[in-house]
């Protein structure tokens, strides 16, 4: 869903890609275009996009969302946006994803942008700061999509910008830095009201956020039961908190442990977890 998403109800003409009757679609989809149809022209753009009955092309993919988009396609823009943020292209994602904002195309857009916002965590000082704003950005186009969405998904990515803002107003005080104009108390509220919605929803990402938030508020043992949690639920970075623990607190058969929530968590898609793997397997 949050990669595309139908303005309305679906065409014939979506409704036979769909379908995958690829010929059907073809034929009628170019005679359309070419007589200055914006849905015809953006779901050929779609089909190069994602390769649906042809290979992909995203040199002619973005050919046809151009065309798409100057015919008043909102998708069009939004898959743009989509194209250019695997591409790792925030600031071009972010002017198209505005673009179909601007145009009334809001679901997943609002999810995307949150996307697009959403900071890596800060390696020094100075990003500290710039952290905080993308973040903030980031939550707050999250929480909009999520009053139209009322996704798990969603409401544990919103949580996790709360998370990592209070993880860096720590790091500022860790730096002697002075405090700017975020307050943490609300940011904790928020985190944790974001948090607790995704985990009633099962969320294992959200119960790894939670683990997390818990760690920063020194409170381990609730950190280790959400990590438990998320854990059980597959995800790969509460596999790795898990192993960290386990390095940490020490005792009877703490690397054994260690080792095994590593070499999960690498199982699971976690590349920075091989270096823990080998690291132990060395002791």
């Amino acid at each position: 869903m949050h990669v595309d998403a139908q303005a309305g109800p679906v065409s014939p003409l979506e409704q036979l890609l769909l379908d995958k009757n690829y010929p059907a679609f073809q034929a009628r989809a170019y005679k359309d275009a070419a007589s200055g149809n914006a849905e015809a022209n953006f779901l050929i753009g779609k089909a190069q996009h994602l390769g649906l009955g042809v290979p992909i092309d995203l040199y002619e993919a973005k050919e046809w969302y151009d065309k798409a988009l100057a015919l008043g396609s909102a998708r069009a823009a939004h898959n743009m946006g989509i194209m250019a943020l695997d591409q790792d292209n925030r600031k071009e994602a972010i002017a198209s994803f505005k673009k179909a904002l601007s145009m009334g195309f809001n679901n997943p857009t609002l999810f995307n942008l949150g996307r697009a916002y959403s900071p890596l965590r800060p390696r020094y000082p100075d990003q500290l700061e710039g952290t905080l704003v993308l973040s903030q950005e980031a939550a707050d186009y999250f929480t909009q999509a999520y009053a139209i969405d009322k996704s798990a998904e969603t409401a544990s990515r919103a949580g996790r910008q709360y998370v990592q803002m209070i993880d860096c107003l720590r790091l500022q005080k860790e730096y002697g830095m002075p405090p700017g104009k975020y307050d943490r108390a609300a940011l904790l509220k928020e985190a944790v009201h974001w948090l607790t919605i995704a985990m009633d929803a099962n969320s294992a990402n959200a119960m790894t956020n939670y683990g997390a938030l818990m760690l920063l508020e020194n409170k381990t043992q609730e950190a280790r039961v959400a990590f438990l949690k998320g854990a059980a639920g597959g995800n790969a970075l509460a596999h790795h908190h898990l192993g960290e623990m386990a390095e940490r607190e020490g005792g009877a058969g703490a690397i054994k442990q260690a080792l095994a929530y590593y070499k999960e968590a690498h199982r699971l898609g976690l590349a920075g977890a091989l270096s823990d793997v080998e690291r132990l397997k060395g002791q």
